[in-house]
This record gives structure tokens, sequence and C-alpha cells, in this order.
């Protein structure tokens, strides 16, 4: 069974079988040169894995903490946070 496209085609994922980022426009224009393809190069580290990329907009929020290793919520970051401005409410009210 033959398959005929019938729309031009793009992606979005990872090229793991590269290191360099010189090398994945290349890729993109020579078989995808109409529609742009998001390529993520897992080989160069947890920077380019797509979840990272996806994380990073809660960690510059502040709703999640990154160690460098991994990403997590950090409950006891947000526990004390929370009770820091308890407390300096509780000392706005009281002057």
């Amino acid at each position: 069974m033959e398959c005929e496209p019938r729309g031009p085609a793009t992606g979005i994922g990872s090229m793991p079988f590269l290191r360099e980022v010189a090398g994945a426009p290349l890729l993109i224009k020579e078989y995808l040169p109409e529609i742009p393809y998001w390529p993520q190069l897992s080989l160069r580290g947890r920077q380019d894995h797509f979840v990272n990329r996806f994380l990073k907009p809660l960690v510059k929020t502040g709703l999640l903490t990154d160690d460098g290793d991994k990403v997590f919520f950090d409950r006891i970051h947000h526990l004390t946070a929370a009770v820091s401005k308890k407390l300096r409410e509780k000392g706005a009210a009281a002057t």
C-alpha cells in the first residue's frame, strides 16, 4: 500500500542520534522544508530534554525547584514562604 501525503509534514521531538546543534537544521531543511520542526537533542544533556524545557516556566515562577539534578515541588520552601507571609501579615496588623 502506497502512502500519499495530503499536506506538508512537520515535527516536534527527539533527535537522539545528534549531539551537535548544527546537524539538526540541516536535516530539517532537507526532509521537512515547508513547516517548522522543533528538535530536541537529548544527547546534549538535560537542558535539551523536552520535559525540562516545559518545566522551566514553572521553575521561573517559583512553583517548582530545580536543584541541578532534578526538578521538583519543594514543599518545605513553599511552607516556609507561606508561614513567613502570615507572620508578616500578623506583624503589620499589630502595628
